[in-house]
């Protein structure tokens, strides 16, 4: 068979790396190459690529107008809204004469649907095969992406699990009743704790950075985490001497930078150290970190000397909260002293250090979120402010009595899903922004070489209203939430003349 293998465009504020990845094209060719009874032709077409355009914004996001500005500060909310990737962004000759015999296509998120039908409606109107889904998205929610769009199939879970022997079914001609798989009326059971194999997931970026994922799989139950549904509660690593087979074959040199993005790689120690020993065998100048954070309660003392030995250079580590309730409700089972203890040890090391905290859940007050802003203020960290998004079918959405819509799923939709309201949480947003600011600029001193930056902050402690420049040069109050603006501020200078 003839596959071709697409990604597709979404509409956001901004990109991140991740979203822009077209290695994964490449990694699900290689498990079809690899892993399949019959030899394919595959060929990959990246739609999104650096293409990005401004557009308006979605008739579904019409509350977040008012919030728009063009001034000029650091900490303000975005400016723009744009289009990365397009469905005709392809090279059409070439997809021609590929005739494909099937198409897939991976979908990196459910709040992104709307780009995902979009080509494949336009590929049915280039040719009529059938076209597969995968990925996250759909994994979190098959029914939708089967009932929502023109796709003929839906694969949910990790792509070795099931993709390889539908494509043979389909090939054969015959019933494809399958664990995991979605088509017409036939909804698959969902198993995604079956053994498999799988190989680690390396993009090389340029000639000094590395990506790499090892893990899948988390045992935790935190109820707003989507790693259950997309890749299963089982606990699984790569092969430590597979590992090895592909580091060793990297052609780079000098001090690699390795960033690790598993959800929960500290879980097993030992094998987190195993790998860490095979980055140093083959680049002992390399550094590390990890993107998607550590878990906290998996570090101990010692633990964090040995990471830093290893080149860490930033600490991302989750809090989640400092509120017992919310913490006991998210199944995050521990308190905040057990976090200051981590923290604490960590900041004598003088590493950049960013925590992240999930802002406007549910049953999340704005007492919680505030208490947990001014503690790590205090922990003098950066801030990663992480506003709450729904992933259907995740333990926490599965309490909200309403349609799980796909442009409101974005966590920069910044939508009222409990109680609290959509302009408080843009306004947490931007004090987490201000904050940060700050810091970057040694805490007290506001901008020492930007006179106009250090009135700006001066100006905004001093009068407890946001201030920031606009297009014009004018000093302009931002629009924020007043009450819980002017309670940040009252919170700050009593922090400032201590």
């Amino acid at each position: 068979m003839n596959i071709a293998i697409f990604n597709h465009p979404f509409t956001d504020f901004y990109s991140s790396p991740k979203r822009m990845y077209k290695n994964i094209l490449n990694y699900l060719k290689d498990i079809i190459i690899n892993d399949s009874q019959d030899k394919h032709n595959v060929e990959c077409f990246d739609v999104v690529k650096s293409l990005k355009k401004e557009i308006s914004l979605p008739e579904g996001l019409s509350y977040l107008e008012e919030y728009l500005d063009g001034g000029v500060a650091d900490y303000l909310f975005f400016k723009k809204y744009y289009q990365f990737g397009s469905i005709d962004n392809f090279n059409h000759k070439h997809f021609k004469n590929f005739n494909p015999d099937l198409i897939i296509i991976t979908s990196f998120a459910y709040c992104y649907f709307d780009g995902f039908k979009s080509i494949v409606n336009y590929l049915k109107g280039l040719c009529s095969v059938p076209v597969i889904c995968g990925g996250h998205g759909p994994s979190s929610n098959p029914e939708y992406y089967l009932k929502n769009s023109n796709a003929d199939y839906v694969v949910t879970g990790p792509a070795e699990l099931t993709l390889n022997i539908l494509i043979e079914k389909m090939a054969a001609g015959v019933e494809c009743r399958l664990e995991n798989v979605f088509y017409n009326n036939y909804y698959g059971k969902i198993n995604l704790d079956k053994p498999y194999q799988y190989m680690p997931y390396i993009d090389v970026k340029g000639k000094k950075n590395v990506a790499v994922q090892l893990t899948r799989g988390c045992p935790k139950s935190c109820n707003y985490c989507s790693v259950p549904i997309i890749s299963g509660k089982y606990y699984r690593k790569v092969d430590i001497r597979v590992f090895e087979n592909h580091i060793k074959k990297l052609d780079l040199t000098g001090k690699v930078h390795f960033d690790f993005e598993d959800d929960n790689l500290s879980h097993d120690k030992k094998y987190l150290f195993d790998a860490l020993d095979m980055i140093k065998k083959y680049f002992p100048d390399s550094t590390i970190s990890f993107e998607n954070g550590i878990d906290f309660m998996t570090l101990t003392f010692k633990m964090i000397d040995k990471l830093v030995k290893y080149g860490i250079t930033q600490w991302n580590l989750s809090l989640t909260s400092i509120n017992s309730k919310i913490l006991s409700n998210s199944g995050r089972n521990y308190v905040k002293d057990d976090f200051d203890k981590i923290i604490d040890y960590i900041r004598q090391y003088k590493l950049p250090v960013i925590v992240y905290f999930i802002c406007g859940m549910p049953d999340d007050e704005e007492e919680n979120i505030f208490e947990t802003l001014m503690y790590l203020i205090e922990k003098k960290v950066l801030i990663g402010i992480s506003t709450f998004y729904s992933v259907p079918n995740t333990l926490v959405v599965k309490k909200i009595d309403r349609e799980i819509l796909p442009v409101l799923s974005k966590g920069s939709s910044f939508y009222q899903w409990g109680k609290i309201s959509t302009k408080k949480l843009i306004t947490f947003f931007i004090l987490t922004r201000f904050i940060n600011i700050m810091r970057k600029n040694n805490d007290v001193e506001y901008g020492k070489k930007d006179n106009s930056a250090k009135k700006v902050f001066e100006y905004s402690i001093e009068r407890k209203k946001l201030y920031y420049i606009d297009d014009k040069n004018n000093l302009m109050v931002y629009n924020i939430d007043e009450e819980l603006a002017s309670k940040f501020f009252d919170a700050l200078q009593s922090r400032v003349k201590k």
